[in-house]
């Protein structure tokens, strides 16, 4: 791949080895430091002829969380181009050989896109019994790798290995006795790499950006100690597709996300200081009501300046005293929030009623087995919860009136929580599993919404929205496109780069190569694992 002028930036990598047979991973590591990897073939357009296990958690605060990936089988490669056409849109199109012995072939596309980058896309024939596909590269000597979303490790993932899923990370390692976690920068249970946002692109030092196109779970290997001089994107599907964009780092970062998307410029409003009336466990309407109705006792008495405030508990009041408190607020001059999660459930969050629950669940509006029954697991309160399939039109629908409601009630925006739940079993409306969907689904959740806003804006001139989410995913566009703004997670109340407030910073600048450059955090935290938390 070169740039403007004629000059590589990347080549793929000369492949030594003709196969390679996979071995069971090796026991899995402290907590911490996430489920391993095996070993590799680095070659180019590397494929796997064998099964594929992927499971994760099932209930609790990490459900949908990858536990363990194990591919058996082996890893075979391309060989040698045995023929080539030009295609009408000035690529070209190449049947490739590879040291399978069955005969299989690689069917190889490249083609200009927008921007000047190039797509490549693969694919084996016959697919049948391929459960991953890679590509590998030359890593030059002091290469950077900047971005991949959400990820608190620091800047430059170069020398890591690890996997692009979707899931919740949201604690330090140190309190579980990890070794070597003192440092607090390991995070439990997924490892340092792990995010609620993961995207799957970067841009690299050495003069181009790349984007890895597929939905499914992604291994990344950036020179690792293995391989010091080389690095590779693989996917747990049977093609591949990715997107190089030539050219120095802002150029890149244009044209990557001219593909999957950037978060829009937000109402002014939205980026003042807002005060979050989070709820606790067991709330009522009564003790809710009361703490905010004494929140606005202290706002006026300590002539607090607020843009905004978040009614987290809204669901569980009455919606005559839900349009009291937003009129309380904006006589004030201060935008009302409240607050949406990506599942229903019948648990003491004290955010929404369990009616919710019944109704969907009832009504076919949640993911579901193989058996056609609601998929039902533990959620983060202790309750039972089912997770919105957005793939179903009815389940569109319900959410747009629930949508709608809040904003007939006063409110000017919303949190949009959770999205990382997603289990390989799950199966949805429109026949989709949920490996296929679990890195995509919050891209679901984010451009329903999104409809429902613009069409709700259409409908009353003069009103503007703001919503932020914490889950992100792929997809062309991915939810960056949707999204009006990102919450990191829930942070702990210390200066750990793992998960305390110096974890936001790095954050904040992996997640903006990728088009979300909007960031709204806790400015102290939001848990506390130590006592008293650091200052």
């Amino acid at each position: 791949f070169a740039d403007r002028a004629g000059r590589p930036v990347l080549r793929e990598r000369p492949g030594a080895r003709r196969s390679l047979r996979l071995r069971p991973p090796p026991a899995p590591l402290a907590p911490g430091y996430g489920p391993p990897l095996q070993g590799t073939l680095y070659a180019p357009l590397a494929f796997t002829v064998g099964s594929e296990r992927i499971t994760t958690q099932e209930r609790g605060t990490w459900a949908g969380n990858l536990l363990a990936a194990v591919r058996t089988g082996t890893v075979y490669r391309a060989r040698a181009v045995r023929s080539a056409r030009r295609r009408a849109d000035g690529g070209v199109r190449m049947v490739v050989s590879t040291t399978d012995p069955s005969g299989r072939v690689l069917i190889v596309t490249v083609a200009p896109g927008r921007g000047g980058a190039l797509r490549v896309r693969a694919r084996p024939s016959p697919s049948a019994g391929v459960v991953g596909m890679a590509d590998t590269f030359t890593a030059a000597a002091g290469e950077a790798f900047h971005g991949f979303g959400g990820v608190h490790s620091g800047i430059d993932q170069r020398g890591a290995s690890f996997y692009g899923w979707a899931q919740e990370e949201n604690l330090d390692a140190g309190p579980f006795g990890v070794p070597g976690a003192a440092s607090g920068t390991l995070l439990y249970p997924n490892g340092p790499q792990a995010a609620y946002y993961p995207q799957p692109s970067f841009v690299s030092s050495r003069g181009y950006g790349f984007l890895l196109d597929r939905p499914e779970l992604a291994r990344w290997r950036l020179a690792p100690r293995q391989a010091p001089g080389a690095w590779q994107a693989d996917v747990s599907a049977a093609r591949l597709d990715y997107v190089v964009a030539p050219g120095a780092p802002a150029r890149a970062v244009r044209t990557l996300t001219a593909i999957t998307g950037r978060q829009p410029v937000p109402p002014r409003w939205a980026i003042g200081a807002t005060l979050d009336r989070a709820t606790a466990l067991g709330e009522t309407a009564a003790t809710y009501a009361a703490k905010v109705r004494r929140d606005l006792r202290d706002i006026d008495r300590h002539h607090v300046r607020l843009r905004a405030y978040r009614i987290e508990g809204w669901g569980i009041l009455p919606r005559a005293t839900v349009r009291s408190l937003i009129a309380a607020l904006h006589r004030r001059g201060i935008h009302a929030l409240v607050y949406l999660r990506a599942f229903v459930a019948d648990d003491a969050a004290g955010t929404e009623p369990a009616s919710l629950y019944r109704y969907a669940t009832a009504h076919g509006l949640v993911a579901r087995t193989a058996a056609g029954a609601p998929y039902e697991f533990g959620d983060s309160f202790g309750g039972t919860a089912a997770l919105v399939d957005f793939t179903a039109p009815a389940a569109r629908a319900w959410w747009a009136r629930r949508v709608r409601a809040a904003l007939d009630l006063g409110a000017d925006g919303f949190m949009q929580d959770f999205g990382e739940e997603v289990m390989p079993g799950m199966v949805f409306h429109d026949g989709r599993r949920g490996l296929a969907l679990h890195n995509a689904y919050a891209t679901l959740y984010t451009r329903t919404t999104r409809r429902v806003l613009t069409a709700y804006e259409r409908a009353h001139p003069g009103r503007r929205t703001f919503f932020f989410t914490r889950a992100g995913g792929v997809g062309r566009p991915g939810s960056a496109a949707y999204e009006g703004g990102n919450f990191p997670g829930d942070e702990t109340t210390d200066w750990t780069r793992s998960s305390g407030i110096a974890s936001v910073v790095p954050d904040m600048l992996n997640r903006a190569v990728g088009g979300a450059f909007g960031l709204s955090t806790d400015i102290g935290g939001y848990f506390d694992l130590r006592s008293p938390p650091t200052t």
